[in-house]
């Protein structure tokens, strides 16, 4: 019985290699891979690049979008398309279009997405995202109010812009026209404390998402009150 029980052994053994040595299990050498991509509105286009692993016959990729925060067709332009790679070319870049606009928002973001790779390909980097910056700054707020509440304290208030204004710079002086920096809140009030008594404080308020040349309010004044 030895000798059968070692040839089962065996057989299962050389099976179970041939198994695992078969090229149905084994993972594509060949990939698809794509990479991200980011530029300005304004720049018309977001260039994503597609890459395969090896340089040499043909070879196809689905690539396709979606939407994210950046929604088609208003922010850009949705792709689905089939790249084709010959010879030794083993990069291709597709132009995403973008819309500009005049209006501030926050960066957005679509998603690219490979599928249906040639046979013999695999896909190592399936997705990839595509950023449009945005180039525009806000609009100034509007109905600044400028009120003394004490000896010692002037508090502002202001109406957002209706687009994107994620900060607030405060400019304030004694001199009318001649305000300068103080600081920067995220909330569309500010509390200044810490003045001088019977005085009167000129400010404008600078709407900031970080795209220059910023826009101001008008200016406002207040006189704080008497000391006790």
């Amino acid at each position: 019985m030895r000798p059968r029980t070692l040839l089962t052994v065996l057989v299962l053994v050389g099976a179970a290699a041939t198994l695992m040595s078969s090229p149905a299990m084994a993972k594509p050498s060949k990939t698809f891979s794509v990479s991200s991509g980011e530029r300005a509105e304004a720049d018309g286009v977001i260039p994503i690049t597609v890459t395969r692993s090896v340089k040499s016959g043909f070879a196809s990729v689905q690539i396709s979008t979606s939407d994210g925060s950046a929604t088609q067709p208003g922010d850009y332009t949705s792709v689905s398309q089939t790249v084709t790679f010959r010879g030794g070319r083993n990069t291709a870049v597709v132009n995403i279009p973008t819309s500009d606009d005049s209006v501030a928002e926050p960066d957005e973001t679509f998603t690219v997405t490979l599928s249906s790779p040639s046979a013999g390909y695999g896909l190592s980097g399936s997705s990839a995202q595509g950023t449009i910056d945005n180039d525009d700054p806000a609009a100034a707020p509007t109905n600044v109010v400028a009120t003394a509440v004490s000896s010692s304290e002037i508090d502002l208030t202001w109406d957002a812009p209706s687009d994107y204004a994620p900060q607030w710079d405060i400019y304030r002086s004694t001199v009318s026209g001649s305000e300068e920096y103080v600081t920067t809140v995220t909330t569309n009030s500010y509390n200044d404390s810490g003045l001088d008594p019977s005085t009167t404080y000129y400010y404008f308020v600078l709407a900031n998402n970080g795209i220059g040349p910023a826009n101001q309010s008008d200016e406002v004044s207040a006189t704080t009150d008497d000391a006790p």
